[in-house]
């Protein structure tokens, strides 16, 4: 069946350095929601996402993506390894 959603299928990490994997704990200890975006059993996308109290908090921001939804307003960032 496509499209089919499989958990524990594991993806090879023998060409993912570890210095990657060192951001990724930092990075997941930031931010509270973290989605890894996998395509041809490689790490392709990383989106983070905090919550904020509102537009106001991210008035400076260089770059990022505002989301929200009924559990409250984001600040999404995405990262490409």
């Amino acid at each position: 069946m496509s499209g089919r959603i499989e958990i524990g299928v594991p993806i090879s990490t023998e060409n993912i350095p570890s210095a990657f994997f060192k951001w990724l704990e930092d990075t997941q200890g930031k931010y509270e929601f973290c989605k890894i975006e996998i395509r041809n059993a490689e790490i392709q996308v990383i989106r983070v996402k905090t919550p904020v109290a509102g537009i106001k908090a991210v008035e400076d921001l260089k770059y990022g993506t505002i989301t929200s939804d009924s559990s409250g307003v984001f600040l999404e960032k995405t990262f490409i390894p």
